[in-house]
């Protein structure tokens, strides 16, 4: 978390978004006080999946076979302002999504 902080203080204009079904996923509850500190540093803002979102990841998902929570991962750097690194441990995954998204992405293994 440090190391995110410490990001963010070089590089205000930068954004961490988070998809709601990876909060979801990580159980993530925001309203949690053992979210607490990573709300705080993080300064993770929600991505809400919209019909056309889904619409969106839906397509993302059909042309890469990958997880419905990876696909909503896939739109919301889709929507981003470029360029976009998608933080993951399932880097193959989101290499496939970055494939078939317009704009600089990368994904970098954490």
């Amino acid at each position: 978390m440090e190391g995110i902080a410490q990001r963010r203080a070089r590089h205000p204009s930068q954004r961490i978004l988070v998809p709601v079904a990876v909060r979801i996923e990580a159980g993530w509850d925001r309203t949690s006080r053992k979210a607490a500190v990573i709300n705080r540093v993080s300064g993770a803002r929600d991505v809400a999946l919209t019909g056309e979102a889904a619409n969106s990841a839906q397509r993302l998902r059909a042309a890469t076979g990958v997880s419905v929570v990876d696909a909503t991962v896939g739109e919301a750097a889709e929507a981003a302002p470029k360029p976009v690194v998608i933080l993951t441990s399932d880097v193959d995954d989101m290499r496939a999504l970055a494939s078939r998204i317009s704009g600089e992405v990368r994904v970098e293994r954490v």
